[in-house]
């Protein structure tokens, strides 16, 4: 099992500034909270069989391998977008006069099952 790593959060408020954001192309991390977050534990199981046949001058062995059999997910930190489900940009103008973009989060989860066959000639 994998311990989750620790992550730094957006700062939201920097982040939909739009002069902020078209400078970056992107969200700002939050700096005053470096890395107090911890994504979720991760663990894998693999698995793989092989046959060998052996012969005077070659051998031939195949082989099945599955990764992830469990089909565990691992967590990494969500992306934050300035668009919206639809693909539209919505923007607004808070209190203070700024311009700022409508953010959101999309989670950011992967992992799937991976099989591989194989054979393997040596002479």
């Amino acid at each position: 099992m994998q311990e989750g790593a620790p992550y730094t959060p957006w700062d939201y408020n920097k982040s939909s500034l739009v002069a902020a954001w078209n400078a970056q192309g992107r969200g700002y991390l939050d700096y005053s909270q470096y890395n107090t977050l911890r994504l979720n534990d991760f663990n894998q199981l693999d698995i793989r069989v092989d046959k060998a046949f052996y012969f005077k001058k070659w051998s031939l062995m195949f082989y099945l391998d599955i990764q992830n059999v469990l089909n565990m997910k691992a967590q990494q930190p969500d992306a934050l977008v300035n668009t919206q489900a639809d693909g539209s940009i919505k923007t607004y103008v808070d209190p203070e006069g700024n311009l700022r973009y409508v953010l959101r989060t999309i989670p950011n989860n992967t992992g799937t099952i991976l099989p591989a066959v194989g054979i393997m000639v040596d002479w």
